[in-house]
């Protein structure tokens, strides 16, 4: 069995991360466009990206770093 070390909770961080990524994707909606992807996927990974971000903020969602040791 293992114990839990140490619990880091890194969901207000990824907000943040989602944030960049969103504009990011936003920015290259060209270059995207132009390897193929249509109306839809734009718009689905715009919708992902908000969603999850929104999730993150509100705290509805989370993500954590754990270190685990042996007892």
């Amino acid at each position: 069995d293992l114990v839990v070390r140490d619990l880091f909770d890194i969901g207000l961080d990824y907000a943040k991360t989602l944030s960049e990524w969103h504009s990011r994707f936003n920015q290259a909606e060209e270059h995207v466009r132009s390897l193929g992807y249509d109306d839809r996927f734009v718009r689905m990974w715009r919708y992902y990206l908000s969603y999850c971000e929104g999730g993150f903020l509100a705290r509805s969602i989370s993500a954590v770093h754990m270190t685990f040791q042996r007892p």
